[in-house]
């Protein structure tokens, strides 16, 4: 069993386990150890009190554990170099709910342990809704709660990042943002700063971080809008036309649409 949604997503330690018939091992920041035969529903962890045959059969679900992901290159280099989907498939699964992610932090270091941060999640997932819902302070302040707990979680700094723009306040949004790319960058996040960026007029800073996101996803069609904005703010439409067109033939299913409303407005 296997689930690296926790680092992938959050930055936390991913999950891997073994299960027989009479037992179960989790591999974890803090292992885990079940007796299926009298606890089904694997509600008391043995890993640290085992003794006798329970302690080596704990043992052998390690070793054998530990044999198979040798097999295997390390989850680290397994998310960096993993392809990313063609635009129509990445618009498809995010459209399910897939890929929403922050994304894996380069460095792991030490990585919490995902039972300890269920409460994260919860108020991640909850922030989201208010969000959605419209209710920005309450979405806020869920928010925060879930940074005290999960320092540096670009999930939720991304949220963070989203319910400060809808309420008007960039700067915060902008520091949100920064410390996301501070621990890694992604091309959507360094599409929206640089949105922010042209908007307050800091246009040298802005078209770094387009080339920035160009290079982590050279088919990202929101580039090149940014760049079609950055040209139209600078009064130069032709540059802005064909920034938009751009957009529409790298990136038709993300952009699509949006270089196609850009363009009628140009055409006025």
């Amino acid at each position: 069993m296997e689930t690296l949604v926790p680092f992938l997503d959050f930055g936390w330690s991913p999950l891997f386990g073994l299960r027989r018939l009479a037992d179960s091992y989790v591999l974890a920041p803090r292992p885990e150890y079940y007796d299926l035969a009298r606890d089904p529903g694997e509600s008391t962890n043995l890993h640290p009190t085992a003794k006798g045959d329970a302690a080596l059969a704990r043992d052998q679900q390690a070793a054998t554990l530990g044999r198979l992901l040798a097999r295997f290159p390390p989850y680290q280099q397994a998310a960096t170099t993993a392809s990313a989907p063609d635009p129509e498939t990445r618009a498809r699964l995010e459209s399910l709910g897939y890929l929403g992610g922050a994304g894996a932090a380069a460095d792991a270091g030490d990585l919490a342990d995902p039972k300890d941060m269920v409460e994260v999640t919860t108020q991640l997932v909850e922030a989201n809704a208010l969000l959605a819902a419209g209710r920005l302070p309450q979405a806020l302040a869920l928010c925060k709660r879930a940074l005290a707990r999960s320092k540096g979680d670009r999930s939720v700094l991304l949220a963070a990042a989203k319910i400060y723009l809808r309420m008007n306040r960039l700067k915060e949004a902008e520091d949100a943002l920064r410390g996301f790319t501070a621990i890694q960058p992604k091309a959507d996040v360094s599409v929206l700063l640089a949105q922010i960026l042209i908007l307050d007029g800091r246009e040298a800073e802005a078209e770094r971080l387009l080339a920035q996101a160009e290079s982590l996803d050279p088919r990202h069609g929101a580039v090149w809008i940014a760049r079609g904005d950055l040209a139209r703010k600078r009064g130069n439409k032709e540059d802005a036309r064909a920034a938009y067109e751009k957009a529409r033939t790298v990136d038709p299913y993300r952009a699509g649409g949006i270089a196609a409303a850009r363009l009628t407005v140009l055409a006025k």
